[in-house]
């Protein structure tokens, strides 16, 4: 008789330990699920935040040059002007410093 105790008390600590597995799996998998998730939806604000910014990063680009365009084709002697200046002005930065 002792023996046949013995059998359904270890009986017993398998099916407890086999549902406190169970259960664990299952928690283990919630909060992983749980993770994932959120991961993803930081993702997602992540790359709509990149691609707004590059949208307004390109529009204004986009406008600048098409600024520029428009002063050179108004006012080409004034844009060769300002660019020889700058390439003066940029030549003698680099001059100088080259010297030091």
């Amino acid at each position: 008789m002792p023996t046949a105790q013995l059998r359904d008390a270890l009986v017993k600590a398998h099916d407890a330990s086999a549902n406190s597995v169970a259960e664990l799996r299952h928690t283990t998998s919630d909060a992983t699920s749980d993770v994932g998730s959120r991961s993803r939806d930081l993702m997602d604000r992540a790359g709509q935040t990149a691609s707004n910014a590059y949208g307004a990063a390109r529009e204004g680009t986009v406008g600048g040059a098409e600024q520029v365009v428009d002063f050179v084709r108004e006012r080409p002697y004034t844009a060769v002007a300002i660019a020889a200046g700058l390439g003066v002005l940029v030549g003698g930065l680099l001059w100088a410093s080259r010297r030091d």
